[in-house]
């Protein structure tokens, strides 16, 4: 089984005029996950606590481009575990700095978003001493690049309206990393088609997710198909029984204004094209998400 469940408090305040803008984010999750190795499927599990202050603003403005930059600062601390067991060693107290750059771009009618990151772990503010990197074991101060782009695409054909959507995210480390810190694939936030009760999971990867949409007249719903790719590489504290995951997904979603909030739901049914020999998941998965604004 693999859950995920948190309670976010955020309170955002948007760029204005070019104008810096501080972020405060505080979230609590708490996470159970198997992740399959060669010989075994393990389970991890854990909790965390995160206060995020994230600074941004834009550095020049066109017509149809926003660029921009970022400056984010992260506290975490929580408790992790393997069958239950708690790793003492892997007690949360961490800081780590994020740098990166944003930009906007809008071709005619399809728009890109694009966030280019540094993020490296440090000691400052009160974060714990890294005990186990000095024997080649994994770090909290790790050096690594992050990269998040997304890309809609709307088109007709026949003069039926069409949107393709794709999302591309990766990390790359050089570092070994605790499992709080890993890329995991296998779950609808990832690589859809699986049932998301085991993940491959390693310090390097990314993911690639590839969506077709058909509006369904003008009532905000929509049906839609797509195929997601994953792969994961680097140092970890097991053997995996694979590195590579592939998906289709076929649902319907959109969203219901009432006077109460918006609300939006995605009803899906998914299945896996390609996983490894031994990775345990249903030939078919059926799921509904349901998420609400106030």
């Amino acid at each position: 089984m693999s859950k995920l469940t948190g309670n976010v408090i955020m309170m955002e305040t948007r760029v204005v005029d070019g104008q810096s803008v501080l972020v405060p984010v505080v979230y609590t999750n708490t996470y159970y996950q198997q992740i399959a190795g060669v010989n075994q499927t393990f389970v991890a599990s854990g909790n965390s606590k995160t206060v995020d202050f994230k600074l941004n603003r834009v550095l020049s403005r066109s017509q149809n481009d926003v660029f921009g930059a970022q400056v984010r600062l992260s506290r975490r601390f929580g408790q992790s575990f393997i069958e239950d067991t708690e790793i003492p060693q892997q007690r949360r107290n961490n800081t780590f700095i994020e740098f990166g750059l944003t930009d906007r771009h809008y071709f005619g009618n399809a728009q890109f978003d694009g966030t280019l990151a540094y993020r490296q772990g440090i000691g400052a503010f009160g974060a714990q001493d890294d005990s186990l990197a000095a024997g080649g074991g994994p770090t909290y101060r790790y050096k690594m690049a992050v990269l998040d782009a997304n890309l809609s695409v709307p088109f007709a054909i026949a003069r039926q309206p069409f949107r393709y959507v794709t999302t591309f995210h990766g990390q790359y480390t050089g570092n070994t990393l605790y499992y709080i810190d890993d890329l995991t694939i296998g779950s609808r936030y990832t690589v859809r088609g699986f049932d998301g009760e085991t993940m491959l999971a390693a310090s390097r990867g990314f993911y690639w997710r590839n969506e077709l949409q058909a509006p369904i007249g003008q009532s905000g719903q929509a049906v839609y198909a797509g195929i997601d790719y994953g792969r994961v590489w680097g140092p970890q504290p097991v053997a995996l029984v694979g590195t590579q995951l592939a998906g289709a997904v076929i649902g319907v979603k959109g969203a219901v204004a009432t006077r109460l909030g918006a609300y939006g739901y995605d009803l899906f049914a998914g299945m896996p094209i390609y996983k490894p020999s031994g990775f345990p998941t249903a030939r078919v998965t059926v799921g509904f998400q349901v998420t609400a604004q106030f």
